[in-house]
């Protein structure tokens, strides 16, 4: 009775998360520029978490760019890099910190449902930014890189896309296809996921990598 209690209570409170965090994915389904970003219609006040910040290090990648929306709840930055990629971050959450990678690369090119190519390359993305990351968000994201290198090779047959990955284990557990109720409660610790995966145009294709953990 109380485990089956615990399951629901969680349910509800990740529904809730859901409905809060709903700005996030408004943010992260559009690639605005610093002139596009559009207000949420909540107040800081109705969040947990402190008001998104900077989190690139200039002095790593110089020329980087951040905007903080008029009402303090999503911060992003946008960095060009000499390679010719660019990335977005999307900086947002409400009763969660989540930090959204979205990368524009032309150094890679193959079929955006080839799993099996692009998290390897997902990965080496990840490894190359994470120098130019502040570490205080609460996860690393040279990390993130590490294990998702690690998921790929233990769980080759795990590869898609919103395939949470979480970091309290070595290798990274597959809690996605649990069925006793336990990932309720995993959903609560830090994790990530590839989220999208699209072809811009010839040669331009996007990656985009969610990190995010309930506070």
């Amino acid at each position: 009775m109380y485990l089956h209690y615990m399951r629901n209570h969680l349910a509800v409170l990740v529904l809730l998360c859901s409905m809060l965090n709903g700005l996030c994915l408004k943010a992260q389904n559009k690639l605005p520029d610093p002139y596009s970003v559009r207000k949420s219609g909540m107040h800081p006040s109705d969040c947990s978490r402190a008001t998104p910040d900077n989190i690139i290090d200039y002095s790593v990648f110089p020329g980087t760019k951040f905007l903080l929306t008029d009402d303090s709840l999503n911060g992003y930055n946008w960095v060009n890099f000499s390679n010719g990629d660019k990335l977005l971050v999307v900086n947002c959450g409400c009763t969660d910190f989540t930090l959204v990678f979205q990368f524009t690369t032309t150094r890679y090119s193959a079929d955006t449902t080839n799993y099996t190519y692009w998290y390897p390359k997902a990965a080496e993305l990840l490894a190359e930014v994470a120098k130019g990351v502040y570490e205080g968000a609460p996860f690393s994201i040279k990390k993130g890189a590490d294990t998702l290198k690690s998921f790929t090779q233990h769980y080759p047959d795990s590869l898609k896309l919103n395939r949470s990955i979480f970091f309290y284990a070595a290798p990274p557990m597959d809690k996605t296809s649990d069925d006793d109720g336990s990932s309720d409660i995993s959903a609560m610790l830090p994790h990530f996921f590839i989220s999208r995966i699209t072809k811009q145009s010839d040669k331009e294709y996007m990656v985009e990598i969610t990190f995010t953990v309930s506070l």
